[in-house]
């Protein structure tokens, strides 16, 4: 059965609504023009337990703490996978390493070697002093410098169990709109 009156209510709502959008929305208050800008914040952890060992194969365990270097870093993280040792090192006065890739490590005399300047790809600071056993100039850095190779396989493991939580907060103060990137039950236990 067709009804005249639910038909004519049903197209003065249609043309209500379309009124509303084209008369109001678009023209009068120009609702589509609307624009706000973002404020937000973005944070990252890294969590987990990662197992390795030295060159004396002693077990270690490194946190998130020890394996992301640097602990902050901006707009981004880096997680170490390999580490180099280097025994009994110590901050001192030493010899620049021959193979640093610059002519400018060899010397034959003390005034060869500016006090206080640096190497392109070197080690540390000039002392001044050339050091005739190895004709280098002798450096302020980590002694004795790091000579090793990487390992070819990886020194940590682990790394299954680690797990990295990113939230995230937007807010549209104009609209009065509010997004997470977590659940809010998430949100209170991290």
């Amino acid at each position: 059965m067709r009804s005249r009156r639910i038909g004519l209510t049903y197209r003065i709502v249609q043309l209500a609504l379309f009124v509303y959008l084209i008369g109001y929305v678009f023209i009068y208050s120009k609702s589509y023009q609307r624009f706000d800008y973002a404020d937000g914040s973005v944070v990252s952890k890294v969590r987990g337990i990662l197992q390795g060992s030295d060159q004396t194969n002693r077990t270690q365990i490194w946190d998130s703490n020890d394996f992301v270097v640097p602990a902050q870093e901006s707009n981004a993280f880096f997680v170490a996978t390999n580490i180099v040792f280097t025994k009994n090192q110590y901050q001192g006065n030493c010899p620049e390493d021959k193979h640093v890739g610059s002519r400018k490590v060899q010397c034959r005399k003390d005034s060869d070697c500016e006090k206080g300047s640096l190497v392109l790809y070197g080690n540390g600071i000039r002392t001044g002093r050339c050091v005739l056993s190895t004709s280098t100039c002798e450096v302020h850095t980590w002694c004795p410098k790091e000579m090793g190779k990487a390992p070819r396989v990886p020194t940590l493991s682990g790394y299954d169990s680690v797990s990295v939580l990113v939230k995230n907060h937007v807010v549209f103060r104009k609209f009065g709109v509010k997004r997470y990137g977590i659940n809010s039950s998430q949100l209170e236990k991290s």
